[in-house]
């Protein structure tokens, strides 16, 4: 009886009413963060593969002998010794989880930090139990660039692997439309990744365009700023002079971003050229979700029959999984 009480409150807490677009309930399941922080063993095999490669690698860099028997033994603790520790940080750490596609600083970060734990493990275990007795301390140092090196250039390597593979299963289209952006700054940057990442057959970013003399010369993921946008007109017409046309400008920004002069310069450029003018805050129209029949942040948090949803409270953990997830961190 206690038993079913936990369960049913437990599937309660789960579950949440959702208001659909069109005004009908429907229930989804929702799992707790709580829930969803299970410790899972995850391992790369290329990972473990370089877990129990880089010690014999380091051994045979500083010249340890491994062919007689005191060598092998001493050879035999380190590897068994750091490739239990190398596992241990890397499922701790969840490096094998990260897709590489998409490894961003944070991960790299994590990276590091798995390594160095790892390197750290191993020597205070063999010091404690050997004192280090025929290993060169500087052993640990060349194990943990080499096991670091191979981590990166495995994600290296996959990251290559899959930008190859997703140009070879894109669709080839004879001609794209070529698009100058102005404006260096995070929104521009942000769309020139967005054209380049989705469907870049269609839309190319050709240049870039800004006023500050610091950026001119320099490049923007492979694309290059070549000077500030007076010379619209010219780097327009040099690059018809190669045969490369200019189907769009994009203004990375509200009009207000460029000068009244910039800007009128700009616009006659682009009436006279028949050039299609756009500006970044304009990509994004906002204002149709509302008339989309989709619900809004507010309806969400209410029931069909207009009750508001009960305020959840977060279950309770013990401190054994408080200690998995700050070591997993």
């Amino acid at each position: 009886m206690v038993a079913n009480q936990g369960n049913n409150r437990r599937n309660s807490r789960s579950l949440f009413v959702f208001q659909c677009a069109r005004g009908q309930g429907c229930q989804v399941n929702i799992r707790l963060p709580s829930s969803r922080a299970n410790l899972r063993l995850r391992l790369s095999p290329i990972d473990v593969a370089l877990a129990a490669a880089s010690p014999f690698a380091a051994l045979y860099l500083r010249n340890v002998d491994m062919s007689s028997t005191g060598g092998m033994i001493i050879a035999g603790n380190y590897f068994i010794v750091s490739l239990v520790s190398s596992l241990f940080a890397f499922q701790a750490f969840r490096i094998s989880t990260v897709i590489p596609h998409y490894i961003s600083v944070v991960d790299v970060i994590g990276l590091a930090k798995a390594v160095v734990f790892a390197e750290l493990v191993t020597a205070t275990v063999l010091f404690v139990a050997t004192r280090l007795d025929g290993i060169p301390r500087s052993v640990p140092v060349i194990h943990a660039v080499i096991l670091a090196a191979g981590l990166g250039v495995s994600r290296g390597l996959a990251v290559v692997g899959q930008r190859r593979r997703r140009l070879a299963d894109r669709p080839r289209s004879s001609a794209a439309e070529h698009v100058i952006l102005i404006g260096l700054n995070d929104l521009s940057v942000l769309i020139l990744r967005y054209l380049q990442g989705f469907a870049p057959e269609q839309r190319r970013v050709i240049a870039l365009l800004d006023e500050d003399p610091r950026w001119i010369g320099r490049h923007v993921n492979g694309v290059p700023v070549f000077g500030p946008p007076a010379q619209l007109d010219a780097l327009i017409e040099e690059f018809a002079g190669h045969g490369v046309g200019t189907d769009r400008v994009v203004v990375g920004g509200a009009a207000n971003t460029l000068s009244e002069t910039t800007l009128a310069e700009v616009r006659a450029v682009c009436a006279r050229r028949a050039i299609g003018l756009v500006f970044a805050p304009n990509l994004l129209d906002l204002d149709s979700a509302e008339h989309a029949g989709c619900f809004t942040e507010r309806d969400a948090d209410r029931l069909p029959n207009g009750r508001s949803l009960p305020e959840l409270s977060p279950l309770p953990c013990s401190f054994s999984k408080r200690f998995i997830d700050v070591v997993g961190r």
